[in-house]
């Protein structure tokens, strides 16, 4: 079971379209699924990725805007949901933010990967996306 997390400041759409392309659902988890890049709102999102994305606010981190400390807005209920997905398959939570070290999307991963032992965690950037090949 993989979980994959990509940040999509400076990466551009087609890696997006190269993971659902192999089979990986889209699972967004900002808060406010908006962008200033016009694709990578949500309609956006949906349209160019029809049954390969979804949306998922509980995961968002609140203080996005603010600069405060990481806090997802449901926790509970949104990990429950996520670890739903992944029984289903291999998913990408994404975000805006480039760097997986210094985002929510670790610490998704990270209370993912406890609650599922064996749970592969591969946080992804625009070059280690051609590497990516799992199957629909």
């Amino acid at each position: 079971m993989t979980l994959y997390t990509y940040g999509y400041v400076g990466g551009g759409l087609p890696p997006l379209q190269k993971i659902a392309a192999a089979g990986i659902v889209i699972v967004d988890i900002r808060a406010s699924p908006t962008s200033y890049s016009p694709g990578y709102r949500k309609a956006a999102l949906r349209e160019m990725l029809r049954d390969r994305y979804t949306h998922l606010p509980a995961l968002g981190n609140v203080n996005y805007r603010n600069g405060g400390p990481i806090q997802l807005r449901h926790e509970e209920s949104g990990l429950a949901d996520l670890c739903a997905l992944l029984a289903l398959g291999p998913i990408c939570i994404l975000c805006g933010c480039q760097h997986w070290h210094n985002c929510h999307r670790e610490r998704v991963a990270r209370l993912a990967a406890e609650r599922l032992p064996g749970l592969q965690v591969v946080h992804l950037d625009p070059d280690s996306i051609e590497r990516v090949e799992e199957k629909p």
